[in-house]
């Protein structure tokens, strides 16, 4: 399973970032990782295709609003892909995202549950198509062999969490997401084609620091 270093770059640019807006009055800053099984869905034939199984990592910083109401801020490093039988698709995105989260609590830095829903934009970080049958099987990486995919992705993300403290400025938190992509792979591939868009479950744990 391969991780390109981009989005590691970027994660530890973003934590320091997080880092220094959280001294100004940000309330928190978390830091994520978990799997994902991610899948390809046709929006012309409203199906979806075979999945691949990956990783989530990630870091945020949540800017409080009013009451339960804050705002969530979030780079991550995700694994995308799946597709037919023939071919595979394995595609890697560095996300942003600003998810409203809301908390069932009266504060939304009380623990308990919460709810997350917002937009996200992802740009490519890696990509590979594979054939496999009779024995045989070809791999290409997506730029080499002229395969077009988009470079960028975009979509709504949704999910709950949990959250209970561990001291009086720490927390853990273990939490469920789904990224549902709008913009098409555009992708000149048989079976990729551009009506063809991502889909990833993500469950994920993670600490979370109030400052």
């Amino acid at each position: 399973m391969r991780i390109s270093p981009i989005p590691i770059a970027a994660l530890i640019v973003l934590t320091g970032l997080t880092s220094a807006a959280s001294l100004v009055g940000q309330t928190t800053v978390g830091i994520h990782a978990g799997l994902t099984r991610a899948r390809l869905a046709d929006l012309e034939a409203l199906t979806e295709q075979e999945s691949r199984s990956g990783v989530r990592l990630g870091v945020s910083t949540t800017v409080p609003v009013s009451g339960s109401l804050g705002l969530r801020f979030a780079g991550s490093y995700v694994q995308a892909g799946g597709g037919a039988r023939v071919p595979q698709l394995e595609v890697d995105y560095f996300r942003l995202s600003a998810l409203a989260r809301v908390g069932l609590a009266k504060e939304s830095r009380s623990g308990g549950v919460y709810f997350l829903v917002g937009p996200y934009w992802g740009l490519r970080t890696a990509c590979s198509v594979s054939v496999s049958g009779g024995g045989a099987s070809f791999s290409a990486d997506c730029d080499a062999r002229d395969i077009q995919l988009s470079a960028t992705d975009f979509g709504v993300s949704g999910g709950a969490g949990l959250e209970v403290g561990v001291t009086n400025r720490m927390g853990a938190a273990l939490e469920f997401l789904y990224d549902l992509g709008i913009q098409g792979l555009g992708g000149s591939i048989p079976g990729l084609g551009g009506s063809k868009t991502t889909r990833v479950f993500s469950l994920l744990a993670g600490l979370v620091f109030s400052i």
